[in-house]
């Protein structure tokens, strides 16, 4: 296992056990922030895959179409049981032996494209069957799948996408439901539920998440990230006072990516004292050719929000100024004072958006605050908050 893999997984067997664990009844949706880490859980899950269980793994977020979707499984399917392609009977059937080997979309023996609800139900009973009388597990391990989902709704025929979402979704439903010997693990940055709140507006009531467990990663442990911080520190040969790892967990979240990314940048034998560390991060927060990809938060705003995208920000802004946690009420006074008109219930439902997209969290008391303190400094600077 080389470096990189190991950083990313850093403080992540917990987290890893508990998603084996699940899979042995249900499949699981991992949905959280960009940079927390779920594409290299999938893929620590693909490298020591749990005794008994075939992993295959896609990455979803470059596929356009639902037959580019079908044909990928397929011929990852065809991959996994390389030499056992005779237990592929159903799919035989239907496009004949040779048809693992081409390229693009699955074909039928007279050259049209096969339906791909077709090829993905043969496809998942053969592979059901195949598991069973080799007495194995199968969990497709599909990253980014929201894009996938967006891609369909944009590159279908005009008028078409939503009702082609609809019937993937009930499909990945049914398939997790029909063949218990094989699971799914599905992950994204970008929450299914926006996708679904448009379908809703095209009255679709189906709800194809609720035979899964959602699973958000989330930061390390406090402890974990320190640990972390004080190994890299002295991996790369920089010299700090007692407190520098705790401090630079601290202010980056306990996110894994942004505290070997922050060290990466500090010089090989440098001292580093704690009180430069902030100072280090404005910089680097600052820094309009940084790689960490924040302004993300603010963009994707207006594709998820639409017309709430002001009322959104201004909820933010003032989350982003609190010290401390804010009840609903704090918030709607806030947002009064600034002359910002919103009802009580559409204030309700747009922080369990923001939520459930992880820009914020619930404490204990049923305050809001932002969920990560990186995201927070650096919303306060790029938004010239005082």
């Amino acid at each position: 296992m080389n470096r990189k893999h190991e950083t990313a997984t850093f403080g992540r067997d917990e987290v890893i056990d508990l998603i084996w664990r699940t899979l042995d009844k249900r499949s699981v949706y991992m949905n959280d922030l960009r940079r927390i880490g779920k594409t290299m859980i999938l893929e620590a899950m693909r490298e020591n895959p749990a005794p008994g269980w075939t992993v295959i793994k896609r990455d979803l977020g470059r596929c356009h179409s639902v037959e580019e979707f079908a044909a990928l499984v397929y011929q990852d399917v065809m991959a996994s049981i390389t030499g056992k392609t005779k237990l592929m009977r159903r799919m035989t059937e239907l496009i004949g032996k040779a048809g693992g080997a081409q390229i693009g979309p699955v074909k039928l023996p007279d050259g049209r494209v096969a339906p791909w609800k077709e090829v993905l139900e043969r496809t998942f009973a053969d592979l059901d069957q195949a598991s069973a009388e080799e007495d194995l597990r199968v969990v497709f391990l599909w990253d980014e799948v929201p894009f996938l989902l967006d891609n369909v709704i944009k590159n279908s025929a005009q008028g078409t996408g939503e009702r082609m979402t609809m019937q993937v979704l009930d499909t990945i439903r049914s398939l997790g439901q029909d063949y218990p010997r094989v699971k799914m693990v599905l992950t994204g940055s970008i929450g299914l539920h926006h996708i679904l709140s448009d379908l809703r507006e095209e009255n679709y009531v189906n709800s194809p998440l609720n035979h899964m467990k959602p699973i958000a990663p989330g930061p390390l442990k406090a402890s974990d990230a320190v640990t972390f911080a004080s190994h890299l520190l002295k991996e790369r040969g920089v010299g700090s006072d007692e407190g520098c790892a705790a401090e630079i967990a601290r202010l980056v979240g306990h996110v894994p990516y942004y505290i070997e990314s922050f060290i990466d940048d500090l010089r090989y034998g440098e001292k580093l004292m704690c009180v430069e560390i902030e100072e280090k991060l404005t910089q680097r927060l600052t820094d309009p050719d940084d790689d960490w990809d924040l302004p993300h938060y603010r963009t994707r705003l207006r594709r998820y929000f639409g017309k709430e995208e002001t009322i959104v920000l201004a909820i933010l802004d003032h989350l982003a100024r609190s010290s401390n946690a804010q009840s609903n009420a704090e918030i709607m006074a806030a947002m009064k004072s600034i002359g910002v008109d919103i009802e009580e219930e559409l204030a309700r439902h747009l922080l369990k958006l923001l939520h459930r997209d992880h820009y914020i969290e619930k404490d204990a008391a049923g305050k809001w605050r932002f969920r990560l303190a990186l995201v927070q400094r650096w919303w306060k600077l790029d938004r010239g908050l005082s």
